[in-house]
């Protein structure tokens, strides 16, 4: 996606966080950097991921967008487990399927996740890992792996719980917002953000 972007006239520009967008007259002049630096644009996307709420609100935004804790298994490795193996996806059972590290990777959507710092994502935060909580998953967790019952005849090798960003409706938020001219939202894609793309 970079490559094509480039290829149309983006620049893009890495090892910096965006930490506020410059509004004049209702619209969007450019942004200020983590470094110090400004950046003039005419057009901003929002793409912030967990973070996009807070950083819509600097500017008045509102983005309804919440980190809730994400949980997958990773079963010991299985003999007779694939990289061909598909992915299999089971809404009726909050989980998706797939081959992984020679195991299987089981994911876990529960229909009342617990959200995940309400009161604002650390902005140093970046691919950790919260305690999982084993109580409440287990029902989730017993109900996926019956899915595919070999699953259930080897070790567990880790359980993960990390923030994933989710929008109320499930939904992904896509396109202008109302309040700031040339302002756009793309966040809310709950994992599937390179497949949408």
């Amino acid at each position: 996606m970079a490559r094509a972007a480039r290829r149309r006239g983006a620049t893009i520009v890495e090892g910096v966080a965006v930490s506020d967008v410059d509004v004049e007259g209702g619209a969007v002049r450019g942004v200020r950097t983590s470094d110090g630096s400004t950046i003039r644009c005419e057009y901003f996307v929002n793409a912030a991921g967990m973070w996009a709420r807070q950083l819509g609100e600097r500017t008045g935004v509102s983005i309804p967008n919440q980190a809730a804790e994400h949980y997958y298994l990773l079963t010991e490795p299985m003999a007779d487990v694939g990289r061909e193996w598909p992915v299999v996806e089971d809404p009726s059972r909050c989980t998706y399927i797939r081959p992984e590290g020679g195991g299987l990777m089981v994911g876990l959507f529960e229909t009342d996740a617990a959200s995940w710092r309400v009161d604002g994502i650390p902005a140093d935060f970046s691919f950790g890992e919260i305690e999982p909580d084993w109580d409440r998953l287990a029902p989730f967790l017993e109900r996926a792996m019956d899915r595919v019952p070999r699953s259930l005849e080897v070790g567990a090798k880790k359980l993960f719980c990390g923030p994933e960003s989710f929008t109320p409706d499930l939904a992904p938020i896509i396109g202008p917002v109302p309040e700031v001219r040339n302002y756009f939202a793309c966040a809310g894609m709950n994992s599937i953000g390179i497949l949408s793309g």
